[in-house]
């Protein structure tokens, strides 16, 4: 809660008496690329503020405006210095809008299925697409929007796959055990609000890829492909083979996914002897700790990938996604959301996603793979967006206005 006669996003003392330095200059044009980053109250969104405040023309770029929450459309108006959003009134506003947030989770019922196609908008979406419609009102004439369309590519639609895969039994136990200690640890009161912090469930989270009762469990390698499949999990394994089904050839027909299984389709008769294999596929993986895990996996069904994450050096990253986009013999490229930050992965048509729920196919993630899934046609002529979610439970919607 901020002092008396302060808003969260008014300027620290440590920036209103700073000596001459970069806060000090007075520019004419400023250009803030991938704004979604200074969004949350704090020093890096108060540094954006006040180095924007001495320019005459403020220019935000996104291509994630809305990440979590309502209120991160607010601050995209701070920074682009739009009165309304600095306002007591705009504080005043996002204190009452959590408060009917909360009282909108409090409607969902324990039942409620995401996954389930066709499904009515629960009491969530409805608020908060409200929300969007008050605060877009305050952005009239201000939003420069860049689409498909506009580019006037002449392109095929995003083909976009959930996949639920049942999981194999020794996993839907283990995940049976670490879904009871998730129940013993939330409190009450968030059992209430329908609110699970993440930090109380991260071994369920990541058991959906490969399932250990704690994170220090070892993480076995594998030395041959019958080893895994006899120990392997489900998800790496139909990633996997999805993988290699679409590096086969160009026009194969799609793999189908039924009753939580994957069904791939047989080669037939007319398919081409020399097939063409232009298709460049992006991983993209929730937790990079599992990533020698799941490299492991793609050796052991002999394909060749590359990857890269926040570990990986700026220069390294460079050299990988030259490969990746340049030389043919590289076809796959894992990645994870921090280390593919500001990277151009147009080259890519198919992507794959080992995250833990479909709603993330609306966040950050599936917005940035949107954009690589539709820069120019140099491949085959497919763009399609795969998610793999290895077990079902009850998920939170989607945020989305």
């Amino acid at each position: 809660k901020p002092p008396a006669g302060r808003v969260p996003w008014d300027k620290p003392k440590a920036l209103s008496n700073a000596p001459k330095n970069l806060f000090s200059l007075k520019l004419m044009t400023n250009t803030i690329d991938e704004g979604q980053n200074f969004r949350n109250c704090g020093s890096k969104h108060a540094a954006v503020l006040e180095i924007l405040e001495h320019s005459t023309i403020r220019q935000v770029l996104t291509a994630t405006p809305l990440q979590t929450s309502t209120k991160d459309i607010a601050a995209m108006g701070r920074m682009v210095g739009l009165p309304h959003f600095l306002s007591d009134q705009a504080w005043l506003e996002e204190k009452q809008d959590q408060a009917d947030l909360r009282a909108a989770r409090r409607e969902i019922p324990d039942d409620y299925n995401p996954l389930v196609i066709g499904e009515a908008d629960d009491p969530v979406t409805e608020v908060q697409n409200k929300i969007a419609e008050r605060l877009r009102t305050q952005f009239e004439g201000r939003v420069v929007r860049r689409t498909v369309a506009s580019l006037n590519w002449n392109l095929p639609p995003i083909q976009k796959v959930i996949a639920p895969i049942s999981p194999r039994p020794w996993e839907a136990k283990t995940l049976s055990i670490l879904g009871e200690r998730v129940k013993d640890n939330v409190s009450m009161s968030n059992s209430i609000l329908k609110i699970v912090s993440n930090s109380f469930y991260i071994e369920y989270r990541m058991g959906a890829s490969w399932p250990r009762m704690t994170q220090t469990d070892d993480i076995p390698t594998f030395k041959s492909l019958e080893e895994w499949n006899q120990k392997g999990s489900i998800k790496y394994t139909v990633a996997a083979e999805l993988i290699r089904h679409y590096l086969s050839r160009d026009d194969v027909e799609d793999v189908i996914f039924s009753n939580g299984q994957a069904v791939f389709p047989q080669p037939t008769d007319a398919a081409s002897s020399t097939p063409s294999q232009n298709n460049k596929i992006l991983v993209y993986q929730e937790f990079t700790s599992l990533g020698p895990l799941f490299r492991n996996v793609l050796d052991l069904y002999g394909i060749i990938h590359l990857s890269i994450d926040s570990n990986t050096p700026f220069d390294r990253r460079a050299e990988v996604v030259k490969k990746f986009c340049e030389e043919d013999e590289f076809r796959v490229l894992i990645f994870s959301s921090i280390g593919s930050v500001g990277l151009n992965l147009s080259r890519a048509n198919i992507v794959v996603f080992l995250v833990r729920s479909p709603k993330q196919m609306n966040c950050s993630g599936f917005n940035e793979c949107s954009r690589i899934s539709r820069g120019p046609l140099r491949t085959s002529g497919r763009y399609l967006v795969v998610l793999i979610d290895s077990r079902r439970r009850r998920l939170s919607r989607p945020f989305i206005s």
